[in-house]
């Protein structure tokens, strides 16, 4: 069911654009289009690379830092599989190791970590050899995460369907997924890429159950992928590295149109070299356009786990995308009625503006109150608000 609402999602979205002319939106771009009305996908740029900035080496706990995640009101990481089963809680500031919370299970390869309004889901997803026959996402309540108290452990079990027929070698495969991230109400997930030049990209019910799963999307990327985030509607971060050399890189996916962020904008920026980011394997948004990166220990190099940040506002180049803050509770309460939305905790005297979803068409601009309805098109399911320095999404319940 849940892929056929994201098929479905797809194909609505894509038949809201008849009429628009198709095209590259982003200035950035090397093939810009002043003249586009809705971005189909085929922005492509020029080389781009950057420098994290190093927060510090994390202590030999986290040896094999494999995913990192924003939830709790912190900053969590944890090990690759063959290590103790805990979250450690970390100064994003320092890299400090706060807390660290045994949890009750026993994963086998643990790669990432993911989290939803209500959830946070650990991914046993690794598969490096290809002959895993089922494998395991566990979802736990953020309500018991956040105090410790773990009372209700749910699984999500699934399995490649789309697995090819015979035994697989162990190097030359592609059912290995280490990237997983929450989009909508869905679990995503990204293939590491042993084979070829292009990421699968699976869709995975956040119900717990087990399925059969297979790729509903891919991008080329050149390189294999460690990490992925997505904040919002509006932002895709992948990481890995690319053979022989590790070398690190970025994926920024942003600004779509068609209903997802990696069919939108696909950016890659490359992060110098394995010498000096390390093995590179977790990323998440911390806030706004800022990321924190993670990378395991590499002891050949004489290198430790070490801890990144990184803002890559200057690469979303497109104006009011991927910046807005996602805590609606702390800043504004959004409810539509019919094609009205009731706003409450604005600031008086303030215009408000109001994006669409991609946070790329303004809808209107007006002078407001405290609290203020505005109408709104029929059918919007969720917008970009910005008030004075504010970016907040409303979650429009229809």
């Amino acid at each position: 069911m849940a892929r056929f609402l994201s098929i479905l999602f797809f194909v609505v979205a894509a038949s809201g654009l008849q009429g628009q002319i198709a095209g590259c939106i982003d200035p950035a771009a090397l093939n810009y289009n002043p003249a586009a009305t809705f971005n189909d996908g085929s922005c492509v740029y020029g080389p781009s690379s950057a420098n994290p900035n190093l927060i510090s080496t994390v202590s030999d706990s986290l040896q094999e830092l494999s995913g990192l995640v924003s939830a709790c009101n912190a900053l969590l990481g944890h090990n690759d599989g063959g290590n103790i089963d805990r979250l450690f809680r970390l100064n994003q500031g320092t890299g400090a190791i706060l807390q660290s919370t045994a949890l009750p299970l026993s994963l086998t390869d643990w790669e990432d970590v993911a989290v939803s309004q209500s959830h946070i889901f650990l991914g046993d997803v690794g598969n490096n050899s290809g002959q895993r026959d089922t494998l395991s996402i566990y979802r736990i309540p953020l309500t018991q995460l956040c105090t410790g108290s773990f009372q209700t452990i749910d699984t999500i079990q699934f399995w490649y369907a789309d697995a090819p027929t015979g035994i697989l070698h162990p190097d030359s495969h592609n059912l290995d997924c280490e990237g997983l991230s929450v989009y909508r109400d869905s679990l995503w997930l990204f293939s590491k890429n042993r084979v070829g030049n292009r990421v699968r990209i699976y869709g995975l019910s956040t119900t717990p159950g087990k399925y059969g799963i297979q790729a509903l999307d891919s991008i080329v990327v050149d390189g294999q992928i460690t990490g992925a985030d997505i904040i919002g509607d509006s932002c895709m971060a992948l990481v890995g590295y690319a053979p022989p050399l590790y070398t690190p890189f970025l994926i920024l996916g942003f600004a779509s149109d068609l209903g997802a962020p990696w069919k939108g904008c696909v950016r890659r920026i490359d992060l110098g070299s394995v010498f000096q980011m390390g093995q590179l394997e977790a990323v998440c948004f911390w806030s706004g356009h800022s990321l924190r990166l993670g990378s395991e220990a590499v002891s050949a190099l004489g290198l430790g786990p070490r801890l990144y940040s990184l803002d890559v506002g200057s690469y979303l180049s497109i104006p009011n995308l991927g910046g807005e803050n996602l805590d609606t509770g702390q800043e504004l309460w959004c409810k539509k009625k019919s094609e009205e939305l009731q706003i409450k905790g604005l600031i008086p005297g303030n215009p408000l503006e109001v994006f669409n979803s991609q946070g790329q068409r303004l809808i209107l601009k007006q002078e407001v109150e405290f609290e203020e309805t505005i109408r709104i098109p029929t059918g919007s399911d969720s917008i970009v608000c910005r008030q004075a320095d504010r970016r907040t999404r409303c979650l429009v319940e229809k």
